[in-house]
């Protein structure tokens, strides 16, 4: 027979993420195909940042290897952090994996509704729109671009090439994000008064 005939996707957990793997049979060759769907973040959130925002009960997208705790409870991605139950995490601290592999844990955290969440202010994407603008409590666009964090601990040598945002889940945390000393510009989405308009 001609043509690619497409074998059973396989979903792998390692120790640099979760894929999902296919393999194609065509008459000449095997080809597989990895995609990478989630993997542990290359850059550790600034302290001060985290330290301003007071105490976290959980992190559940953390290295098993970091530099300093960010929460009292930490899961790495090998704990499988998306099977548990995230209603007994508490107060929630999340820096997601970028682009679309962020989408379940965000979908956690909105159904949770008890924490912040740190991600690049890049509102034009479909990730901002769902877990954001019609998702969140609050938003806080950070003034000035973050200087990151290497694995170990050591500062970057520049700052980040994007802006970021704090976003909130629940009254607390919104106030938090309101009266805390990070300076940037911060929307109450509880009471403002924005729509989104679609393009026909």
């Amino acid at each position: 027979m001609s043509g690619i005939h497409s074998l059973p996707i396989i979903t792998v957990m390692s120790m640099t993420g979760l894929f999902h793997i296919q393999q194609h049979n065509n008459k000449d060759n095997l080809m597989t195909t990895i995609k990478n769907i989630a993997k542990p973040n290359s850059w550790i959130e600034p302290k001060e940042l985290t330290d301003a925002l007071g105490a976290f009960d959980t992190a559940p997208f953390s290295l098993v290897n970091r530099p300093w705790d960010i929460a009292t409870t930490h899961y790495s991605l090998d704990d499988q952090p998306l099977m548990m139950d995230w209603s007994t995490f508490g107060r929630t601290w999340l820096y997601p994996p970028q682009g679309n592999p962020a989408k379940p844990y965000l979908e956690e955290m909105v159904a949770h509704g008890n924490g912040i969440v740190l991600l690049p202010s890049r509102t034009e994407t479909q990730v901002f729109t769902d877990y954001v603008w019609q998702g969140a409590d609050g938003v806080l666009f950070i003034k000035s671009r973050l200087t990151f964090h290497h694995a170990d601990g050591t500062k970057a040598s520049g700052q980040s090439g994007w802006g970021s945002a704090l976003v909130a889940y629940g009254d607390d945390n919104v106030a938090t994000l309101r009266d805390c000393d990070i300076q940037g510009c911060f929307i109450d989405l509880r009471i403002s008064n924005h729509q989104l308009i679609h393009a026909a």
